[in-house]
């Protein structure tokens, strides 16, 4: 069970670093202030605070703005977009060649 400086402590640390993870919280907890309580109690004491679920995003390192204009550019004398097919390998399962849609995949090359 969380007491009132817990959950102070842990709305301190929300506000000094929104986008910590519960885990990471609740190792916190147990490093600075000797108690160890579940992702449940944390959960729950955030949801006291009256905290949101956060939705972070970040740009990519590599984001190259001078490159990105270009390319939109390029892409702006397609305006048919019919002529497009863009491919998501997140759900590619890579040792069965198989995908949620349950149709085989032709093996990589390499």
């Amino acid at each position: 069970m969380l007491d009132q400086y817990d959950c102070t402590y842990i709305d301190m640390l929300l506000n000094r670093e929104p986008t910590i993870y519960l885990d990471e919280i609740q190792d916190k907890l147990v490093e600075d202030c000797n108690r160890d309580v579940s992702i449940a109690s944390i959960q729950r004491a955030i949801e006291h605070l009256d905290f949101t679920r956060k939705v972070v995003s970040k740009e990519a390192k590599e984001r190259n703005d001078l490159l990105r204009a270009i390319w939109e550019g390029d892409m702006a004398q397609y305006d048919d977009p019919d002529l497009f097919i863009f491919l998501d390998e997140s759900c590619y399962e890579r040792l069965t060649l198989w995908t949620p849609s349950n149709s085989f995949l032709s093996p990589p090359d390499g």
